[in-house]
């Protein structure tokens, strides 16, 4: 049973009757047409579309997040000094190159001498797909329309999203290097769909508070931003700002009245939102051997949606999300086939939406002493569990590659998603 966010007398009476109850009055979720009355569970699936929009946006993050990470434990490998000569012996002509090993590794290597060094160009590019779904089951009343004999009546609600999502990111960035520090400054671009799909029933005491109802929404756009990260010593951290200009086309068809006279009512429409992205994340990493290491971390995300002035047709308000998170990440080196270090990390993280803030219309309460009418599930405090297991092939100084997976779970949801990607160093 997910918390809930109210779906208000706020809404627009005229442009909402129109869209979710045509010759009717809708009303804090309902529909009544005559002396019949239902809640809408079209437009609680619509309402749920800020949730769904956002998810989308977070799913995007995931990427940059993940992103900034490799970017620095690449350049923290590719920035590991060499062992020492032994004292007396001339170098040989020709010499293997020593394994890429981490900056924290004192223990092998001989501290080097404080020297600034650089800049380093790259460019780099992933595709990703992403699916998760989402299955609240949860109450909502019946508003008593004054006038139509309608009176409070409890429903259950059983709604089904399922998101499949799929988009590319590329960027760029310049590192700097000053004996065990790295600093990596970079911009970053792309673009994500994701179809979304919403199924959903509700059943009350009253035959005719019943219905039946399918949504679909196409929600897609390009993402811009950039990022920093630096690591010194065994600490690092990295912040990412990003904004994503979304889309969103919705298509309905809903079954009001389902077990009394039903009443067959369909629609579309679109609107846009655009979210505005802060990523932040504080590391500190603790070798385990000379060839692996733990990494306890913690962040925070922040996500402001600001929808176009037509939205409220769909029942959606501008917004904001926090997001907590917190865990460890445990990374170990080794030499792979033909020359190539593999750097494989498996992360495990939990987090929480612990601020959700608007996002719906109505969503601050309904006056008139009836208390929550129609709701639509929100994820505020709800916790999630996340796994992430990457594996970096660094083929070269200049070249390398990766393949990445993840799993999320919690309170009636689950998610996978998974990437793979290049990363070339242009000196």
């Amino acid at each position: 049973m997910g918390s809930a966010v109210l779906l208000g007398s706020a809404f627009p009476q005229v442009a909402n009757a129109q869209l979710f109850c045509p010759g009717g009055t809708f009303s804090d979720g309902t529909c009544a047409i005559g002396n019949q009355g239902a809640v809408s569970t079209a437009a609680l699936s619509s309402q749920a579309l800020s949730e769904a929009s956002q998810n989308v946006s977070q799913v995007s993050n995931d990427q940059a997040t993940n992103v900034v990470r490799r970017r620095l434990d690449q350049e923290r490998q590719s920035a590991a000094p060499a062992p020492a000569a032994a004292p007396g012996r001339a170098a040989p002509a020709a010499r293997r190159a020593a394994p890429v090993r981490d900056l924290k590794d004192t223990m092998v290597f001989k501290a080097p001498p404080v020297v600034a060094f650089g800049p380093t160009y790259a460019f780099w590019g992933q595709g990703f797909g992403d699916y998760d779904r989402w299955t609240p089951d949860f109450g909502a009343t019946r508003a008593p329309i004054i006038g139509l004999g309608l009176g409070t009546d409890p429903a259950t609600v059983s709604m089904k999203r399922t998101t499949t999502t799929f988009g590319g990111l590329g960027g760029t960035d310049v590192t700097f290097r000053a004996n065990d520090s790295v600093y990596v400054f970079g911009l970053l671009g792309g673009y994500m769909s994701s179809d979304v799909k919403f199924s959903s029933t509700s059943v009350g005491a009253s035959n005719d508070n019943s219905s039946v109802s399918n949504v679909k929404a196409t929600i897609s756009g390009p993402s811009v931003g950039g990022y920093l990260t630096f690591a010194s010593s065994a600490f690092s951290a990295d912040l990412t700002a990003k904004v994503d200009f979304l889309q969103i086309d919705q298509s309905f068809n809903e079954t009001l009245f389902a077990d009394a006279n039903p009443v067959q009512n369909f629609g579309s429409a679109s609107t846009r939102v655009t979210n505005y992205n802060i990523i932040g994340n504080l590391n500190y990493r603790i070798p385990y051997s000379a060839m692996s290491w733990w990494e306890p971390t913690v962040g925070i995300r922040a996500t402001r949606s600001d929808f176009a002035s037509d939205a409220y047709v769909l029942g959606l308000a501008d917004g904001s999300v926090v997001r907590l998170q917190g865990g460890v990440r445990f990374g170990s080196t080794w030499d792979g086939w033909y020359g190539t270090t593999v750097v494989t990390t498996l992360t495990g993280l939990v987090y929480s939406d612990v601020l959700v803030n608007g996002l719906a219309l109505g969503s601050t309460g309904i006056t008139g002493g009836f208390g929550p009418l129609a709701v639509a599930p929100s994820e505020e405090g709800l916790v999630r569990g996340q796994g992430i297991l990457t594996m970096n092939f660094i083929h070269s100084a200049t070249a390398s590659t990766f393949i990445q997976g993840e799993v999320r779970g919690g309170q009636d949801y689950f998610g996978a998603g998974g990437k793979i990607g290049f990363r070339v160093s242009l000196n």
